[in-house]
Parts: C-alpha cells; sequence; structure tokens
C-alpha cells in the first residue's frame, strides 16, 4: 500500500459574466473592424432540444483552434462544478526503516488530472512545488532511497493528442498534449542567441532542463516575428526545429511542448531529493 505524503490542490475558478442580448452580440461581433478579412462560421443548438439559437455561414468547415478552449473551459465548469478541486498526491511504496530513515520503495508522483501544475500562472498557489515536495520527503523520515521516483500517469489514458492533429502544432506550446500528470503548462522555453540576417540561431538553453530533448535546429535568423516551429512528438526526445526567429537578439525564446511531462516532474523531483535528501 501507499504512504501518502503530500497532497497538492487547485482550484476552477468561475467567473461571472452578465448575459446581453444575443442578437446584438453578434452583430457587434461580425461587424467587427477586426474581421474584415477573418472566415467566420458558426452554428449554436440548443443542447436539449436540438434548435439552432444562432448561426452564420454554417455549412463552411474551418479549423476551430483555440477558439474551442472556451467551450472546453464551459463544459469543465458546467461539469465540475466552479468549486472542484484537482488532487496531485505524493506517496510511496515499499518499507520505510524508521531507525535509519531509509525507504526500500519508491518516491510516486500520483497526477490528478492538474492542467495548471507548477504553472507561472499559479506561483502564489503553488509556491516552489518541487522543493516543497523535497522538503515534505525529508519531514516524512525517509533519508535514503534505495529505489526510484516514478510517476502515475494513469488518471487519463496514454494518448496525449488525437489522431487528426495537425502536425506543425504538435511539438509547440499551443500543441501540448494532455496528460494525467502535467508541469508547467507542458511548455518549455528553448533560448536562442541570434545573429545577422540568415545566420543559423545558436541554442543557449533550455528550460526546465529537464525538459531539454535532442533538437537538431534548421531555423534561420530572419524577419521581425516568431516563425519557428518545434517538431516532436508525444513521449518522444528528438526532434527539429524549423522557420525563422528574428535576428540580432540575445536571448530570443521559442516555446515548445513538453514531450513527456511526467518523466520531466520525476527527473526534476530526483534532482531535488538528491540535494535536499
Amino acid at each position: 500500500m501507499n504512504k501518502l505524503i503530500s497532497t497538492t490542490i487547485l482550484f476552477l475558478a468561475f467567473i461571472t459574466i452578465k448575459s446581453e442580448s444575443q442578437t446584438a452580440a453578434l452583430e457587434r461581433f461580425l461587424s467587427d473592424s477586426l474581421m474584415q478579412h477573418a472566415s467566420i462560421s458558426f452554428l449554436i443548438k440548443d443542447a436539449v432540444t436540438g434548435d439552432t439559437l444562432a448561426e452564420y455561414d454554417s455549412n463552411r468547415s474551418l479549423t476551430p483552434a483555440s477558439v474551442l478552449k472556451l467551450i472546453t473551459t464551459a463544459a469543465a465548469l458546467e461539469l465540475l462544478g466552479p468549486d472542484y478541486r484537482f488532487r496531485t498526491t505524493l506517496e510511496y511504496s515499499g518499507t520505510l526503516l524508521k531507525n535509519s530513515g531509509v525507504l526500500k520503495g519508491d518516491i510516486i508522483i500520483k497526477g490528478g488530472g492538474d492542467p495548471c501544475l507548477a504553472s507561472e500562472r499559479f506561483t502564489e498557489h503553488y509556491g516552489n512545488l518541487f522543493n516543497d515536495w523535497a522538503a515534505a520527503v525529508r519531514s516524512s523520515g525517509i533519508k535514503k532511497i534505495k529505489g526510484r521516483v516514478i510517476t502515475d500517469d494513469s488518471y487519463f489514458d496514454y494518448e496525449p493528442v488525437p489522431d487528426g492533429w495537425v502536425w506543425e502544432d504538435i511539438g509547440n506550446y499551443y500543441g501540448a498534449g494532455v496528460y494525467g500528470l502535467s508541469v508547467f503548462d507542458n511548455t518549455s522555453k528553448i533560448h536562442f542567441r541570434t545573429y545577422e540576417e540568415g545566420s543559423a540561431p545558436e541554442i543557449i538553453m533550455i528550460e526546465p532542463f529537464e525538459a531539454g530533448n535532442e533538437y537538431i535546429s534548421n531555423l534561420i535568423a530572419s524577419g521581425t516575428t516568431d516563425r519557428g516551429y518545434v517538431f516532436c512528438s508525444p513521449y518522444g526526445n528528438k526532434g527539429w526545429i524549423s522557420g525563422t526567429i528574428p535576428p540580432n537578439r540575445e536571448d530570443f525564446i521559442l516555446k515548445a511542448a513538453i514531450t513527456d511531462p511526467p518523466l520531466v516532474a520525476a527527473k526534476i523531483l530526483t534532482g531535488k531529493l538528491i540535494k535536499k535528501v
């Protein structure tokens, strides 16, 4: 039986917005100058009756992209409720010898589907999570581990991205997969130093370090905007980077998907325990 060391919980915040006339809202949306050159298509139906509530060019097929996050967020609030807590636990298996503090077993990080664990957007909530976990292990009386730090990622299935996703998206931060144990928004930062126009940028650092994959970079320093793309599959540790990023930058950051968040979490905690336990 696993022993519980620590629990991390995050709640879903609930924001109530003032309702308004659907017709007025749709007219304002469609007439916005930002929509002048956009392709727009939508269809809104009552989930119970099937009646069409609103539509615009509904037969046009478009990729919903990040707009769909509004739907998944609304679904989460409706199904889970605004006070739902995600539960991530730190446990151990095996036998702990109280006198010596030797654990003959493993430290286990058990994921509970928290999408925001250790996110830089919620630092006030999580604090320095991995340092706190290492301290919790020490406080439990464990001084030496004859085992490993492992993760339990079984809260969801092991298919982080659905088939049909665009290959150009999957290796990038906005195409990160869904894991039972996620960390840092499943996003890594690849730091580049760029030189003159047309030159090859230099990778100077990847953070977190534990998320560093083996990348072949075909990037070119060119233009004024970020047009760099990372190609790497879920659970993979090799990939490549193509496209362009601006020249003459001391530190230009390209965000990529963490391809194996559970492994990254295990590596980070292992490093903390080596230093602190």
